[in-house]
């Protein structure tokens, strides 16, 4: 492998991991669905 490619990987799994790691949007769509529970 070259250096660079398991960076591309390493990010999207993070990602996919860390609920935290969402965009704003994401998080005001979650909200929006706990709030209508």
């Amino acid at each position: 492998f070259r250096y660079g490619d398991m960076a591309p990987m390493a990010i999207i799994e993070l990602v996919d991991r860390d609920p935290d790691a969402k965009g704003a949007g994401d998080k005001a769509r979650v909200a929006a669905e706990d709030a209508a529970e």
